[in-house]
């Protein structure tokens, strides 16, 4: 039979133009979709309406708003950034070694090409003359992803270290885990703001 045959025939691309080529031949309503044929233009803002449809319909509220439902992630966040501060102006190396993850890692605009560690960074903020007077988060928004939320914080700092000025406004993206049912911080990313 003819339509099990292959025959020269001009194939359309999809693209609206047409090669030449060997094809089976099968009987198929012109107006039938084959699995190479891209989709017709005008279906593909329905599909892609009920595709989102789908996806929000089947996503927790959580990850549409961007965090955890209830809001207690990103309170205990918040309350943990606060913590955190206060723990570097009162000078109180207990609270940062339990805020702070054995394996964080940062990055600061003032010393960029070095990487800090928790080791690093205690030691520039413990007994190195840093003194921070006063500090403002101005902005924070805290999102959380089951185990691990971030924070993105605009940031106003009076202080000291050394006789250097490191008063600003800083820009900080902090990354935090949960480990046995506590947060800590893995990543600190600040830049100061002109």
């Amino acid at each position: 039979m003819e339509s099990l045959q292959a025959r020269e025939a001009l194939l359309e691309r999809g693209d609206g133009r047409y090669v030449t080529g060997r094809a089976q031949v099968a009987s198929a309503p012109p107006h039938s979709r084959s699995p190479g044929r891209p989709m017709p233009m005008i279906l593909r803002p329905l599909v892609l309406g009920l595709l989102l449809a789908l996806v929000a319909a089947c996503s927790p509220p959580a990850l549409l708003r961007g965090g955890s439902s209830g809001g207690d992630a990103q309170d205990e966040i918040a309350a943990m950034e606060r913590e955190w501060m206060e723990a570097v102006q009162h000078q109180d190396s207990v609270a940062l070694d339990r805020i702070i993850a054995d394996d964080f890692v940062g990055s600061r605009t003032f010393a960029w090409e070095q990487q800090v560690t928790k080791e690093s960074y205690l030691r520039s903020v413990l007994g190195s003359g840093y003194a921070l007077r006063s500090f403002e988060f101005t902005r924070m928004d805290v999102r959380a992803y089951g185990s691990s939320a971030t924070a993105h914080i605009v940031y106003t700092q009076n202080a000291r270290a050394r006789n250097q000025n490191l008063s600003g406004r800083f820009a900080m993206l902090d990354v935090w885990r949960k480990n046995r049912g506590r947060w800590q911080v893995v990543e600190r990313h600040a830049y100061k703001l002109p």
